[in-house]
Protein backbone atom coordinates (compact mmCIF):
# COMPACT_ATOMS: atom_id res chain seq x y z
CA UNK A 1 0.00 0.00 0.00
CA UNK A 2 2.81 2.34 0.72
CA UNK A 3 4.06 2.25 -2.82
CA UNK A 4 0.39 2.65 -4.43
CA UNK A 5 0.66 5.84 -2.47
CA UNK A 6 3.61 7.09 -3.78
CA UNK A 7 2.66 6.56 -7.14
CA UNK A 8 -0.73 8.85 -6.54
CA UNK A 9 1.49 11.18 -4.90
CA UNK A 10 3.56 10.98 -8.28
CA UNK A 11 0.44 10.68 -10.58
CA UNK A 12 -0.91 14.07 -9.25
CA UNK A 13 2.83 15.75 -10.20
CA UNK A 14 3.70 14.57 -13.47
CA UNK A 15 -0.20 15.23 -14.49
CA UNK A 16 0.28 18.80 -13.77
CA UNK A 17 0.58 21.23 -16.14
CA UNK A 18 3.20 21.24 -19.10
CA UNK A 19 2.98 22.87 -22.66
CA UNK A 20 1.17 20.07 -24.84
CA UNK A 21 2.45 19.25 -28.47
CA UNK A 22 -0.78 19.05 -30.07
CA UNK A 23 0.30 18.23 -33.63
CA UNK A 24 -0.32 14.36 -34.27
CA UNK A 25 2.82 13.92 -35.80
CA UNK A 26 4.17 10.47 -37.51
CA UNK A 27 7.87 11.06 -37.43
CA UNK A 28 10.23 12.45 -34.74
CA UNK A 29 12.20 15.80 -35.27
CA UNK A 30 15.48 14.12 -33.41
CA UNK A 31 15.32 10.38 -33.40
CA UNK A 32 15.25 8.31 -35.94
CA UNK A 33 15.03 4.41 -33.91
CA UNK A 34 18.40 3.04 -35.98
CA UNK A 35 20.57 6.55 -34.61
CA UNK A 36 20.32 5.24 -31.15
CA UNK A 37 22.72 2.24 -32.16
CA UNK A 38 25.36 4.47 -33.70
CA UNK A 39 28.07 4.92 -31.43
CA UNK A 40 28.58 8.39 -32.27
CA UNK A 41 24.95 9.26 -31.48
CA UNK A 42 24.93 12.59 -29.04
CA UNK A 43 22.10 14.50 -28.96
CA UNK A 44 22.39 17.84 -26.42
CA UNK A 45 19.35 19.56 -24.65
CA UNK A 46 20.08 21.34 -21.59
CA UNK A 47 16.20 22.06 -21.02
CA UNK A 48 13.66 21.68 -18.20
CA UNK A 49 14.57 17.87 -16.78
CA UNK A 50 11.46 18.21 -14.93
CA UNK A 51 9.05 18.71 -18.00
CA UNK A 52 11.43 16.27 -19.77
CA UNK A 53 9.73 13.44 -16.75
CA UNK A 54 6.30 15.44 -17.58
CA UNK A 55 6.26 14.86 -21.05
CA UNK A 56 8.11 11.53 -20.46
CA UNK A 57 5.39 10.21 -18.75
CA UNK A 58 2.37 12.12 -21.11
CA UNK A 59 4.13 10.20 -23.77
CA UNK A 60 3.86 6.77 -21.96
CA UNK A 61 0.44 7.60 -21.56
CA UNK A 62 -0.10 8.56 -24.76
CA UNK A 63 -2.11 5.12 -25.55
CA UNK A 64 -3.77 6.17 -28.99
CA UNK A 65 -0.48 7.18 -30.56
CA UNK A 66 1.68 4.14 -29.54
CA UNK A 67 -1.17 2.05 -30.77
CA UNK A 68 -1.39 3.73 -34.06
CA UNK A 69 2.27 3.25 -34.51
CA UNK A 70 2.33 -0.20 -33.47
CA UNK A 71 5.41 -2.39 -33.89
CA UNK A 72 6.68 0.07 -36.51
CA UNK A 73 9.72 1.69 -33.93
CA UNK A 74 10.81 -1.67 -33.00
CA UNK A 75 11.09 -3.13 -36.66
CA UNK A 76 13.16 -0.39 -37.53
CA UNK A 77 15.22 -0.72 -34.23
CA UNK A 78 15.75 -4.30 -35.38
CA UNK A 79 16.03 -3.49 -39.00
CA UNK A 80 19.71 -1.36 -37.78
CA UNK A 81 20.73 -4.56 -35.46
CA UNK A 82 20.22 -6.67 -38.86
CA UNK A 83 16.53 -7.98 -37.81
CA UNK A 84 15.48 -10.75 -36.09
CA UNK A 85 15.91 -14.15 -37.37
CA UNK A 86 12.37 -15.61 -35.86
CA UNK A 87 10.33 -12.86 -37.55
CA UNK A 88 12.53 -11.90 -40.52
CA UNK A 89 12.68 -14.53 -43.58
CA UNK A 90 15.14 -12.40 -45.23
CA UNK A 91 18.23 -12.80 -42.94
CA UNK A 92 21.05 -14.92 -42.99
CA UNK A 93 23.08 -16.21 -40.79
CA UNK A 94 26.54 -15.00 -42.65
CA UNK A 95 26.03 -11.60 -42.39
CA UNK A 96 25.24 -11.95 -38.72
CA UNK A 97 28.49 -10.75 -36.46
CA UNK A 98 27.30 -11.56 -32.86
CA UNK A 99 29.98 -9.39 -30.96
CA UNK A 100 28.89 -6.16 -32.98
CA UNK A 101 25.06 -6.96 -32.45
CA UNK A 102 25.96 -7.44 -28.65
CA UNK A 103 28.24 -3.81 -28.56
CA UNK A 104 24.96 -1.92 -30.07
CA UNK A 105 22.78 -3.56 -26.91
CA UNK A 106 25.03 -2.52 -24.62
CA UNK A 107 24.92 1.04 -26.00
CA UNK A 108 20.93 0.80 -25.54
CA UNK A 109 22.23 -0.50 -21.92
CA UNK A 110 21.09 -4.41 -22.28
CA UNK A 111 22.85 -7.00 -20.87
CA UNK A 112 22.34 -9.77 -23.22
CA UNK A 113 24.32 -13.07 -22.54
CA UNK A 114 26.75 -11.35 -20.22
CA UNK A 115 26.08 -8.64 -17.95
CA UNK A 116 28.59 -5.56 -17.65
CA UNK A 117 29.04 -3.00 -15.97
CA UNK A 118 31.43 -0.06 -14.74
CA UNK A 119 31.68 -0.19 -10.88
CA UNK A 120 34.69 0.22 -7.61
CA UNK A 121 36.80 -2.53 -8.01
CA UNK A 122 35.91 -4.53 -5.03
CA UNK A 123 39.56 -4.90 -3.60
CA UNK A 124 40.21 -0.87 -4.52
CA UNK A 125 36.96 1.10 -3.91
CA UNK A 126 38.70 3.90 -5.03
CA UNK A 127 39.08 3.07 -8.54
CA UNK A 128 36.50 1.85 -11.05
CA UNK A 129 36.90 -1.78 -13.59
CA UNK A 130 35.14 -2.83 -15.77
CA UNK A 131 32.99 -6.02 -14.77
CA UNK A 132 31.37 -8.80 -15.98
CA UNK A 133 29.17 -11.08 -14.62
CA UNK A 134 26.30 -14.09 -15.76
CA UNK A 135 23.19 -11.84 -16.88
CA UNK A 136 19.45 -12.65 -15.61
CA UNK A 137 17.37 -15.63 -17.41
CA UNK A 138 13.84 -14.61 -19.45
CA UNK A 139 12.69 -16.29 -16.18
CA UNK A 140 13.10 -15.08 -12.58
CA UNK A 141 15.58 -17.76 -11.99
CA UNK A 142 17.12 -21.17 -13.44
CA UNK A 143 14.45 -23.52 -11.54
CA UNK A 144 11.94 -22.00 -14.15
CA UNK A 145 13.71 -23.93 -16.74
CA UNK A 146 15.11 -26.61 -14.68
CA UNK A 147 12.34 -28.03 -12.63
CA UNK A 148 9.29 -29.99 -14.02
CA UNK A 149 7.02 -28.79 -11.91
CA UNK A 150 7.18 -25.34 -13.48
CA UNK A 151 6.53 -26.15 -16.55
CA UNK A 152 3.48 -23.77 -17.07
CA UNK A 153 5.58 -20.82 -16.59
CA UNK A 154 8.39 -22.52 -19.59
CA UNK A 155 4.93 -22.15 -21.71
CA UNK A 156 4.12 -19.06 -21.00
CA UNK A 157 7.45 -18.36 -21.82
CA UNK A 158 7.44 -19.73 -25.17
CA UNK A 159 3.53 -18.49 -25.61
CA UNK A 160 4.69 -15.08 -25.17
CA UNK A 161 7.54 -14.52 -27.19
CA UNK A 162 5.51 -16.19 -29.99
CA UNK A 163 2.98 -13.65 -30.17
CA UNK A 164 5.72 -11.37 -30.13
CA UNK A 165 7.57 -12.65 -33.29
CA UNK A 166 3.77 -13.06 -34.68
CA UNK A 167 3.29 -9.21 -34.23
CA UNK A 168 6.50 -8.56 -35.95
CA UNK A 169 5.32 -10.97 -39.38
CA UNK A 170 7.05 -14.40 -38.21
CA UNK A 171 5.95 -17.15 -40.02
CA UNK A 172 4.00 -19.83 -37.75
CA UNK A 173 5.56 -23.04 -38.88
CA UNK A 174 9.02 -21.59 -38.74
CA UNK A 175 8.60 -19.20 -35.56
CA UNK A 176 7.34 -22.47 -33.23
CA UNK A 177 10.83 -24.32 -34.07
CA UNK A 178 12.63 -21.40 -33.49
CA UNK A 179 10.73 -20.95 -29.93
CA UNK A 180 11.49 -23.93 -29.02
CA UNK A 181 15.51 -24.00 -29.75
CA UNK A 182 15.64 -20.69 -27.86
CA UNK A 183 14.22 -22.24 -24.99
CA UNK A 184 16.24 -25.35 -25.04
CA UNK A 185 19.14 -23.10 -25.17
CA UNK A 186 17.94 -20.78 -22.60
CA UNK A 187 17.50 -24.26 -20.49
CA UNK A 188 21.01 -25.22 -21.23
CA UNK A 189 22.58 -21.85 -19.96
CA UNK A 190 20.11 -21.88 -16.96
CA UNK A 191 21.67 -25.71 -15.70
CA UNK A 192 25.47 -23.42 -16.16
CA UNK A 193 24.53 -20.68 -14.15
CA UNK A 194 25.30 -20.31 -10.23
CA UNK A 195 21.86 -20.01 -8.67
CA UNK A 196 20.75 -16.77 -7.85
CA UNK A 197 17.92 -15.12 -6.19
CA UNK A 198 15.37 -13.04 -7.94
CA UNK A 199 12.15 -12.01 -7.77
CA UNK A 200 9.65 -14.24 -8.62
CA UNK A 201 7.09 -13.69 -11.34
CA UNK A 202 4.47 -11.09 -10.18
CA UNK A 203 1.37 -13.71 -10.75
CA UNK A 204 -1.03 -10.85 -11.23
CA UNK A 205 -4.39 -11.68 -12.29
CA UNK A 206 -4.87 -8.30 -14.64
CA UNK A 207 -2.35 -5.71 -15.55
CA UNK A 208 -1.67 -2.69 -13.29
CA UNK A 209 -3.78 0.52 -14.75
CA UNK A 210 -2.00 2.49 -17.67
CA UNK A 211 -1.15 5.05 -15.23
CA UNK A 212 0.81 3.26 -12.98
CA UNK A 213 2.55 1.32 -15.25
CA UNK A 214 3.89 4.77 -16.83
CA UNK A 215 4.30 6.76 -13.49
CA UNK A 216 6.77 3.86 -12.74
CA UNK A 217 8.33 3.92 -16.01
CA UNK A 218 9.06 7.53 -15.65
CA UNK A 219 10.34 7.17 -12.10
CA UNK A 220 12.49 4.24 -13.50
CA UNK A 221 13.96 6.30 -16.33
CA UNK A 222 14.14 9.83 -15.24
CA UNK A 223 14.10 9.20 -11.55
CA UNK A 224 16.45 11.87 -10.35
CA UNK A 225 13.80 14.38 -12.39
CA UNK A 226 10.94 13.11 -10.93
CA UNK A 227 12.38 13.32 -7.42
CA UNK A 228 13.17 16.72 -7.32
CA UNK A 229 9.63 17.76 -8.58
CA UNK A 230 8.86 15.28 -5.56
CA UNK A 231 11.41 16.97 -2.92
CA UNK A 232 10.18 20.25 -3.58
CA UNK A 233 6.87 19.95 -3.38
CA UNK A 234 6.80 17.16 -0.36
CA UNK A 235 10.13 17.88 1.63
CA UNK A 236 12.45 20.52 2.75
CA UNK A 237 15.84 21.40 4.18
CA UNK A 238 14.63 20.73 7.91
CA UNK A 239 13.42 17.16 7.04
CA UNK A 240 16.50 16.08 5.84
CA UNK A 241 18.40 17.88 8.84
CA UNK A 242 15.59 15.70 11.04
CA UNK A 243 16.54 12.37 9.51
CA UNK A 244 20.35 12.95 10.21
CA UNK A 245 20.01 13.71 13.38
CA UNK A 246 18.09 10.40 13.95
CA UNK A 247 20.38 8.44 11.99
CA UNK A 248 23.33 9.91 13.91
CA UNK A 249 21.92 8.88 17.27
CA UNK A 250 21.47 5.26 15.90
CA UNK A 251 25.37 5.30 14.89
CA UNK A 252 26.10 6.81 18.46
CA UNK A 253 23.57 3.64 20.08
CA UNK A 254 25.17 1.03 17.62
CA UNK A 255 28.58 2.08 18.89
CA UNK A 256 27.89 1.97 22.53
CA UNK A 257 26.07 -1.14 21.89
CA UNK A 258 29.48 -2.34 20.38
CA UNK A 259 31.15 -1.34 23.35
CA UNK A 260 29.19 -3.26 25.50
CA UNK A 261 30.04 -7.12 23.40
CA UNK A 262 32.62 -8.62 25.77
CA UNK A 263 33.13 -11.39 22.96
CA UNK A 264 34.54 -9.10 20.81
CA UNK A 265 38.01 -8.14 21.82
CA UNK A 266 39.24 -4.91 21.62
CA UNK A 267 41.41 -4.89 18.16
CA UNK A 268 38.05 -5.79 15.96
CA UNK A 269 35.55 -3.25 18.15
CA UNK A 270 38.32 -0.13 17.47
CA UNK A 271 38.07 -1.18 13.60
CA UNK A 272 34.18 -1.50 13.72
CA UNK A 273 33.97 1.74 15.46
CA UNK A 274 35.71 3.31 12.90
CA UNK A 275 33.91 1.67 10.10
CA UNK A 276 30.98 3.17 11.92
CA UNK A 277 32.30 6.62 11.88
CA UNK A 278 33.91 6.56 7.94
CA UNK A 279 30.42 5.27 6.49
CA UNK A 280 28.38 7.59 4.49
CA UNK A 281 25.30 8.42 5.13
CA UNK A 282 22.90 9.45 2.14
CA UNK A 283 20.14 10.71 3.27
CA UNK A 284 16.46 11.77 1.83
CA UNK A 285 18.19 13.29 -1.19
CA UNK A 286 21.04 14.54 -3.15
CA UNK A 287 21.97 18.49 -3.55
CA UNK A 288 21.64 19.41 -6.94
CA UNK A 289 17.97 18.39 -7.04
CA UNK A 290 17.24 21.63 -5.84
CA UNK A 291 19.76 23.10 -8.47
CA UNK A 292 17.97 23.54 -11.50
CA UNK A 293 20.80 24.17 -13.99
CA UNK A 294 22.91 21.17 -12.55
CA UNK A 295 20.15 19.01 -12.56
CA UNK A 296 18.92 20.16 -16.34
CA UNK A 297 22.84 19.74 -16.97
CA UNK A 298 22.52 16.07 -15.97
CA UNK A 299 19.81 14.93 -18.06
CA UNK A 300 21.50 17.17 -21.10
CA UNK A 301 21.82 14.39 -23.77
CA UNK A 302 18.49 12.96 -23.35
CA UNK A 303 15.52 14.41 -25.67
CA UNK A 304 12.10 13.98 -25.08
CA UNK A 305 9.10 14.38 -27.13
CA UNK A 306 5.51 14.10 -26.45
CA UNK A 307 4.35 11.74 -29.32
CA UNK A 308 7.23 9.40 -29.13
CA UNK A 309 7.38 7.10 -26.27
CA UNK A 310 9.32 3.96 -27.85
CA UNK A 311 11.97 6.87 -29.03
CA UNK A 312 11.88 8.61 -25.80
CA UNK A 313 12.93 5.06 -23.47
CA UNK A 314 15.81 4.64 -26.11
CA UNK A 315 17.15 7.98 -25.24
CA UNK A 316 17.47 7.61 -21.75
CA UNK A 317 18.87 3.94 -21.99
CA UNK A 318 21.40 6.01 -24.40
CA UNK A 319 22.02 8.66 -20.87
CA UNK A 320 22.23 5.23 -18.82
CA UNK A 321 24.76 3.44 -20.69
CA UNK A 322 27.22 7.01 -21.80
CA UNK A 323 27.14 7.79 -18.10
CA UNK A 324 28.56 4.16 -16.83
CA UNK A 325 31.21 3.91 -19.80
CA UNK A 326 32.41 7.74 -18.75
CA UNK A 327 33.44 6.13 -15.52
CA UNK A 328 36.44 3.90 -17.06
CA UNK A 329 39.43 5.82 -15.64
CA UNK A 330 37.59 8.04 -13.33
CA UNK A 331 38.43 7.50 -9.58
CA UNK A 332 35.18 6.22 -7.50
CA UNK A 333 33.30 9.54 -6.39
CA UNK A 334 31.14 8.35 -3.28
CA UNK A 335 29.25 11.51 -3.41
CA UNK A 336 26.91 10.42 -6.21
CA UNK A 337 23.79 8.82 -5.33
CA UNK A 338 22.76 5.47 -7.03
CA UNK A 339 19.29 5.55 -6.20
CA UNK A 340 16.74 8.02 -7.01
CA UNK A 341 14.49 9.77 -4.22
CA UNK A 342 10.83 9.01 -4.99
CA UNK A 343 11.38 5.18 -3.98
CA UNK A 344 10.26 2.96 -1.20
CA UNK A 345 14.09 1.52 -0.91
CA UNK A 346 16.85 1.67 1.84
CA UNK A 347 20.01 -0.19 1.11
CA UNK A 348 23.39 -0.42 2.44
CA UNK A 349 26.84 -0.75 -0.18
CA UNK A 350 29.32 -3.02 1.03
CA UNK A 351 31.84 -1.87 -1.51
CA UNK A 352 30.78 2.02 -0.81
CA UNK A 353 30.50 1.39 3.34
CA UNK A 354 27.27 3.59 2.14
CA UNK A 355 23.81 3.96 3.82
CA UNK A 356 20.88 5.43 1.82
CA UNK A 357 17.59 6.53 3.67
CA UNK A 358 13.92 7.58 2.38
CA UNK A 359 11.87 10.04 3.93
CA UNK A 360 8.77 8.85 3.28
CA UNK A 361 5.47 8.41 5.25
CA UNK A 362 4.84 5.75 7.04
CA UNK A 363 8.42 5.59 7.84
CA UNK A 364 9.12 9.23 8.03
CA UNK A 365 7.18 12.72 8.46
CA UNK A 366 8.46 16.22 10.20
CA UNK A 367 5.10 16.07 11.80
CA UNK A 368 5.81 12.53 13.26
CA UNK A 369 6.11 12.00 16.89
CA UNK A 370 9.88 11.10 17.02
CA UNK A 371 8.72 7.64 18.56
CA UNK A 372 6.67 7.10 14.86
CA UNK A 373 9.64 8.60 12.98
CA UNK A 374 12.49 6.27 15.37
CA UNK A 375 9.77 3.11 14.62
CA UNK A 376 9.88 3.81 10.92
CA UNK A 377 12.89 5.37 9.31
CA UNK A 378 15.19 4.63 11.97
CA UNK A 379 14.82 0.93 11.87
CA UNK A 380 15.50 1.34 8.35
CA UNK A 381 18.80 2.85 9.22
CA UNK A 382 19.52 0.89 12.22
CA UNK A 383 18.83 -2.41 9.28
CA UNK A 384 21.31 -0.96 6.77
CA UNK A 385 23.61 0.20 9.70
CA UNK A 386 23.57 -3.32 11.13
CA UNK A 387 24.51 -5.13 7.40
CA UNK A 388 27.57 -3.45 7.60
CA UNK A 389 28.62 -6.11 10.21
CA UNK A 390 26.51 -9.08 8.81
CA UNK A 391 27.80 -12.43 7.67
CA UNK A 392 28.50 -10.48 4.20
CA UNK A 393 29.07 -6.80 5.30
CA UNK A 394 31.94 -7.74 7.68
CA UNK A 395 34.32 -8.83 4.85
CA UNK A 396 34.68 -5.45 3.78
CA UNK A 397 36.28 -2.48 5.83
CA UNK A 398 35.66 0.68 6.46
CA UNK A 399 36.61 2.20 2.89
CA UNK A 400 34.55 -0.75 1.14
CA UNK A 401 37.47 -2.89 0.26
CA UNK A 402 37.61 -6.37 0.52
CA UNK A 403 39.73 -6.79 3.46
CA UNK A 404 39.84 -9.17 6.53
CA UNK A 405 39.78 -7.30 9.29
CA UNK A 406 37.87 -9.62 12.31
CA UNK A 407 40.68 -11.38 14.18
CA UNK A 408 40.12 -15.17 13.98
CA UNK A 409 38.38 -15.07 17.99
CA UNK A 410 36.17 -12.63 16.83
CA UNK A 411 35.16 -14.96 13.65
CA UNK A 412 34.45 -17.84 15.90
CA UNK A 413 32.41 -16.25 18.09
CA UNK A 414 30.84 -14.25 15.24
CA UNK A 415 29.77 -17.77 13.80
CA UNK A 416 28.79 -18.76 17.32
CA UNK A 417 26.42 -16.12 17.86
CA UNK A 418 24.92 -16.04 14.09
CA UNK A 419 23.97 -19.65 14.72
CA UNK A 420 21.80 -18.86 16.91
CA UNK A 421 19.80 -16.60 14.42
CA UNK A 422 20.02 -19.19 11.67
CA UNK A 423 18.57 -21.71 14.57
CA UNK A 424 15.86 -19.16 15.37
CA UNK A 425 14.56 -18.47 11.80
CA UNK A 426 15.05 -22.26 11.03
CA UNK A 427 11.85 -23.40 12.94
CA UNK A 428 9.63 -20.37 11.40
CA UNK A 429 6.75 -22.15 9.27
CA UNK A 430 4.67 -19.41 6.94
CA UNK A 431 0.92 -20.82 7.35
CA UNK A 432 0.30 -22.55 3.92
CA UNK A 433 4.21 -23.41 3.36
CA UNK A 434 5.20 -26.98 3.65
CA UNK A 435 8.93 -26.54 4.93
CA UNK A 436 10.57 -24.01 7.59
CA UNK A 437 12.15 -20.98 6.33
CA UNK A 438 15.98 -21.26 5.40
CA UNK A 439 17.90 -20.24 8.27
CA UNK A 440 21.36 -19.84 6.40
CA UNK A 441 19.94 -18.30 3.11
CA UNK A 442 18.27 -15.41 5.09
CA UNK A 443 20.44 -14.78 8.25
CA UNK A 444 21.61 -11.36 6.57
CA UNK A 445 18.34 -9.75 6.29
CA UNK A 446 17.61 -11.30 10.18
CA UNK A 447 20.59 -10.33 11.48
CA UNK A 448 19.85 -6.72 9.89
CA UNK A 449 16.53 -6.75 11.13
CA UNK A 450 16.94 -7.43 15.06
CA UNK A 451 19.58 -5.15 14.97
CA UNK A 452 18.24 -2.19 13.32
CA UNK A 453 15.15 -2.66 15.57
CA UNK A 454 17.13 -3.19 18.67
CA UNK A 455 19.47 -0.11 18.07
CA UNK A 456 16.69 2.04 16.82
CA UNK A 457 14.49 1.23 19.63
CA UNK A 458 17.50 2.22 22.27
CA UNK A 459 18.36 5.71 20.45
CA UNK A 460 14.44 6.49 20.95
CA UNK A 461 14.54 5.74 24.52
CA UNK A 462 18.42 7.64 25.06
CA UNK A 463 16.46 10.52 23.23
CA UNK A 464 12.76 10.46 25.05
CA UNK A 465 15.25 10.45 28.49
CA UNK A 466 16.43 13.79 27.48
CA UNK A 467 13.23 15.36 25.91
CA UNK A 468 10.69 14.57 28.51
CA UNK A 469 8.65 17.45 28.07
CA UNK A 470 8.26 16.39 24.70
CA UNK A 471 4.67 15.39 23.15
CA UNK A 472 5.04 11.90 21.97
CA UNK A 473 1.05 11.67 21.64
CA UNK A 474 -1.56 10.72 18.87
CA UNK A 475 -5.03 12.43 18.83
CA UNK A 476 -7.83 9.79 19.68
CA UNK A 477 -5.23 6.91 21.19
CA UNK A 478 -3.84 6.85 24.40
CA UNK A 479 -0.81 4.58 23.80
CA UNK A 480 2.46 5.78 24.84
CA UNK A 481 5.70 6.71 23.19
CA UNK A 482 7.36 3.01 23.21
CA UNK A 483 3.97 1.52 21.88
CA UNK A 484 3.69 4.16 18.93
CA UNK A 485 7.12 3.22 18.30
CA UNK A 486 6.60 -0.88 17.66
CA UNK A 487 3.60 0.43 16.26
CA UNK A 488 4.60 2.36 12.97
CA UNK A 489 7.41 -0.27 13.19
CA UNK A 490 5.15 -3.12 12.45
CA UNK A 491 3.12 -0.82 10.26
CA UNK A 492 6.18 0.14 7.74
CA UNK A 493 7.11 -3.09 7.13
CA UNK A 494 3.27 -4.62 6.55
CA UNK A 495 2.42 -6.15 3.36
CA UNK A 496 0.58 -8.85 0.94
CA UNK A 497 2.76 -11.09 -0.85
CA UNK A 498 1.11 -14.36 -2.82
CA UNK A 499 2.46 -17.58 -0.98
CA UNK A 500 4.52 -18.73 -4.05
CA UNK A 501 6.41 -15.28 -4.21
CA UNK A 502 7.53 -15.79 -0.72
CA UNK A 503 8.19 -19.68 -1.66
CA UNK A 504 10.52 -18.70 -4.08
CA UNK A 505 12.89 -15.67 -1.60
CA UNK A 506 13.03 -18.20 1.25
Amino acid sequence: MVRERLYLVLKELLDSNVEIETADVDKSSYHNAKDFIEENYVIYDDSDAIIKAKRFYKSCMNKEKIDKRGEKPLKKLLEGLGGWPLASPEWNKDDFDLMWVLSRLRLLNNDILISQWIGPDIKDSNKHIIHIDQTTLGLPNRDYFLDPSNSRFTKAYKSFILSVAYLLGAQTSVALQDVNDLVEFETKLASETEQKFFQALLGREQQPPRWQFCVSQTNMHLGMAVGALFVKHYFDETSKVDTIAITEEIMHSFTSTLREKHWLDDETKNFAEMKIKNMNRKIGFPNFLLNQTSLNLFYNDVKIEEQFFFENVLSVLRHASRQDRQKVGLAVDKSLWSTAPAVINAYYSRNKNQITGILQPPFYHKFFPKSLNFGGIGVVIGHEITHAFDDKGRLFDHEGNLQLWWTNDAIEKFFQKSQCIIDQYGQYVLPGMQAPLDGVITQGENIADNGGLKQSFKAYQLWALNNTHADETLPGLTMTGAQLFFLNFAQSDRGIKQLRRICRRV
